[in-house]
């Protein structure tokens, strides 16, 4: 399959003028093919999005109404509009948890709170309103799932997903604070982005009306860097690899910070852990721009990060050539300011991980009290009437269990949902069903023992010292043949104890294979991406070095599964010589 880029674009209508194309009118979301060729995809109308209130899932898209308290949501398969969703304060701009799911959606507002939304119960929780001006953006990281608020009160706050979603309480109104708060800006958030690092080496850049752009550390607010602008920053972005910064202006100016070219990293700790001290950089033109073109409101870069692509003020999508610094194209022109550009992720590439869940239809806010008084909440703090809406996709087999893996991953892997590649299976059932054999087995020589009569050594014979008369020789011979099962089913169950050891070990042993087999292709990619960017810098055509790195990564997934498929035929070997020998070696591949 080739591999097909697109970009959503949204607007927010302004006065009435010709539109250029009239398949575009009301036009309020676009989705725009980029690559291999430019074309246009789907259009939802009737919406006026504010800057920074687009968030799209796999599945849906949420727009940030400019005009009222509202949020449009457009169903992507059906290509219409599902809900417009009320809340009782203006939303200025979103943020979603998970591109697959949408679990959660992060909503800033314009009193200063923060409203979390889950999307597949209808559940809110509302914050205090900590910022004491309107919320300007909201961006929350994937991995570690910190949630980055910026405000015109030119404070960044951070927050904790998990902790804002915990039933730790019976109250959806958390009273609970800001885990710390970022406050080296001295005028309005414009834009922040976060690093697609991991939790460990995750950095935020925030860039504010008052020309400064800081680089620093969300875990521990510590100031790294600091870019001074020669013009006021609208809207920031980075590329994929964390390499380039690229800010646009109040004036329409593009300018970018290119950390490798300095050869300072993007993120940077001394030794014991504290950031070093600021260092002041400035921020060098990218491009020239067409006079008129307004005002960089959004920014985008594409997947391979040879171009990047501006929204204006004037209604236009513009494409810039990195390595040559030059206007590439006019993507599109809607006639209507652009808000928001979201690069979606690409079509054609195997994902290694994906959610067996999917959202086939979202569920609107309830009121905050719905599930604070909806009846019992337990031990677990749980409402009873707490329900989820979704649909399990794909195929669904014996999945990685908690005894086959490391007590972090097996954490990792109930946190997330799409890390469970396997239906639902625990050792716990087939321990609970031994146990209960393992007891029945117990009760039934009990109960044998105290109905049989006392054994005279002597004599092999039943003594008479119950009352009745002594057994006859079928008795004894029915009684024999009661213990000889009971031995029989105590080996049956310890051999099965011994099975599931076995099967456990060797499961264990081929996840820790997954693991390196993971971890070999992934050293392989990076590999194949920097071969691609050596390539762009020696001046190879960016559309033959992408064919290039596409050919090469179809490469690896082929070697990967043809791994795969080797591994999968040792199973079917060990299985015949375990039929065979009636013994299954653990030792062998799963």
């Amino acid at each position: 399959m080739m591999l097909t880029e697109s970009i959503a674009v949204a607007v927010q209508p302004g006065d009435s003028k010709k539109l250029p194309n009239s398949n575009l009118k009301d036009a309020g979301v676009i989705i725009h093919q980029i690559h291999p060729e430019s074309s246009l995809r789907q259009v939802f109308k009737k919406s006026s999005t504010t800057i920074g209130g687009l968030a799209i899932s796999k599945t849906h898209i949420f727009a940030v109404q400019a005009d009222r308290a509202a949020v449009n949501v457009y169903n992507r398969e059906k290509g219409n509009q599902e809900a417009q969703v009320f809340f009782p304060d203006k939303v200025t701009s979103i943020a979603i948890q998970d591109e697959e799911t949408a679990n959660f959606a992060v909503l800033g507002m314009a009193n200063g709170g923060l409203m979390i939304w889950e999307v597949l119960t209808g559940r809110s929780i509302i914050t205090n309103r900590f910022h004491t001006q309107p919320i300007t953006t909201v961006k929350l990281h994937r991995h570690s799932n910190l949630i980055l608020t910026g405000s015109s009160d030119t404070n960044v706050h951070v927050w904790d997903l998990a902790h804002l979603v915990a039933f730790t309480n019976h109250s959806e109104q958390v009273q609970g604070s800001p885990l710390r708060t970022f406050g080296q800006h001295r005028a309005a958030i414009a834009d922040i982005v976060i690093s697609s690092g991991r939790a460990f080496s995750v950095a935020a850049i925030s860039v504010s009306k008052d020309g400064t752009c800081h680089i620093w550390d969300p875990t521990t607010s510590q100031l790294s860097r600091t870019i001074l602008l020669n013009t006021i920053p609208t809207s920031i972005a980075l590329d994929p690899a964390d390499r380039v910064l690229y800010i646009g202006s109040e004036d329409g100016a593009l300018s970018s910070v290119n950390f490798l070219k300095t050869f300072a990293p993007l993120f940077k700790k001394s030794d014991n852990g504290i950031s070093e001290s600021k260092i002041q950089e400035q921020g060098s033109p990218f491009a020239r721009l067409p006079e008129g073109v307004g005002a960089v409101n959004c920014l985008a870069v594409s997947y391979d990060s040879t171009v990047v692509l501006s929204g204006h003020s004037d209604g236009k999508v513009y494409a810039w050539d990195v390595s040559k610094r030059k206007l590439r194209q006019v993507v599109v022109d809607i006639g209507q300011p652009i808000t928001c550009l979201q690069h979606l992720t690409p079509e054609g590439i195997r994902q290694y991980v994906s959610s067996n869940i999917t959202a086939p239809a979202i569920v609107k806010p309830k009121p905050v009290e719905t599930f604070a008084t909806g009846g019992n909440h337990g031990t677990s703090g749980i409402p009873s009437n707490y329900s989820i809406s979704a649909q399990l996709i794909g195929k669904h087999s014996r999945s990685m269990t908690e005894s086959s893996m490391k007590g972090h991953e097996y954490e990792t892997r109930v946190r997330n949902p799409g890390f469970f590649l396997e239906g639902p299976f625990h050792p716990s059932l087939l321990d609970e069903g031994l146990n209960e054999l393992s007891e029945s087995v117990t009760s039934n020589a009990t109960t044998l023992a105290n109905d049989e009569p006392v054994m005279d050594k002597s004599s092999q014979l039943p003594a008479d010292n119950s009352g009745h008369d002594n057994l006859t020789a079928h008795d004894i011979a029915q009684n024999l043949s009661s213990q000889s099962r009971i031995r029989l089913l105590e080996k049956a169950l310890a051999q099965t104890r011994q099975d599931l050891d076995e099967a456990n070990l060797s499961l264990a042993r081929s996840v820790e294979r997954r693991s390196m087999r993971q971890e070999r292709f992934e050293e392989a990619a990076d590999d194949v991406h920097k071969q691609y960017y050596i390539e762009i810098r020696n001046g190879v055509p960016p559309k033959e070095a992408s064919r290039k790195m596409d050919a090469k990564m179809e490469e690896l997934y082929n070697n990967r599964q043809a791994q795969i498929d080797e591994e999968e035929m040792e199973v079917v070997v060990n299985e015949v010589r375990s039929a065979r020998y009636g013994k299954w070696d653990a030792s062998e591949k799963l």
